[in-house]
């Protein structure tokens, strides 16, 4: 029942909209997978089965009724979509993206789910999905404000891990850029200050030749911090310097003409937007 909870934390999925989750809400694109929840739908055709199964996925069978949690929770014993799942609120839809380099376990399992198995939804329980959550630990922050869970937390976080802008994190889930600022905060060790490789380039094109020291005021990091970044954008042949003898004026970087295509793997058609990813390919299919 684990691997069922792998896509909530990156897409902020609900365990209702978890569980109630069908392949025809899915759009396979190339770089990341796309979730229409609907406001409301009816409830799944099948339920988890006793037995085996094949590894992390039990086998299901059909369903008579609706579940319990459809005939309790909702105005209908149909699928109702609300938000963290509080009652007082109003159904509604809304589109989760998955992005297929960064959140790799929850696109293994829905590839298996859907394509591999050929199953038309997950068809687990509410109830069962909400139980798992809480065995990994589903406590909320000692905050009346703020009530994500850690569970739910988890996604943000790993994306702000990776270097996206808050921005870019609040497109791919559904949360606010507010309360996603709120997750990174109380989060140790994860901070505002982390910065993708596409914002790194932006920045230095918006006012380049740059030195090291502006870029690192700009996205105020240390001198040293935007070096580093600088030098991998060299490796990769996204900027040129000048003038970065020792002997020299400091060193003012400028961008190349390919800088903003993906960086591409040279013995594959992979290719990422970030060097984190471009280099955690190549060790791990390469090396």
């Amino acid at each position: 029942m684990g691997a069922v909870l792998v896509p909530s934390p990156f897409a902020g999925l609900t365990s209702n909209a978890l569980a109630h989750l069908r392949e025809d809400w899915i759009t396979w694109r190339d770089k990341v997978i796309q979730i229409d929840i609907p406001e409301t739908a009816t409830c799944n055709l099948y339920r988890l089965a006793g037995g085996s199964g094949t590894r992390d996925i039990p086998p299901i069978e059909p369903r008579d009724d609706p579940c319990p949690y459809c005939k309790k929770e909702g105005n209908t014993d149909h699928f109702e979509h609300r938000w963290q799942g509080f009652n007082n609120q109003g159904t509604e839809p809304y589109t989760a993206v998955i992005h297929r380099e960064l959140a790799e376990p929850a696109v293994d399992f829905l590839t298996r789910v859907f394509q591999t198995y050929g199953r038309s939804e997950v068809a687990a329980s509410p109830e069962s999905v909400h139980l798992a959550a809480r065995k990994t630990g589903n406590e909320d922050i000692e905050n009346e404000e703020f009530t994500y869970s850690k569970f739910l937390r988890t996604g943000p976080v790993i994306y702000r891990h990776y270097g996206l802008s808050v921005g870019d994190i609040a497109d791919l889930t559904p949360y606010e850029e507010e309360s996603i600022e709120q997750i990174i905060r109380a989060t140790p060790l994860v901070d505002l200050k982390n910065k993708s490789s596409i914002t790194v380039l932006k920045t230095i094109s918006e006012d380049q030749p740059i030195t090291a020291k502006a870029l690192g005021e700009k996205l105020d990091v240390s001198r040293t911090t935007a070096q580093r970044r600088i030098n991998r954008l060299h490796e990769e042949g996204r900027v040129v310097g000048s003038n970065t003898g020792h002997d020299r004026p400091q060193a003012t970087w400028k961008l190349t003409s390919h800088w903003a295509d993906p960086f591409q793997c040279e013995r594959c058609d992979f290719e990422s937007n970030s060097i984190i990813g471009i280099r955690k390919h190549r060790s791990k299919k390469h090396n």
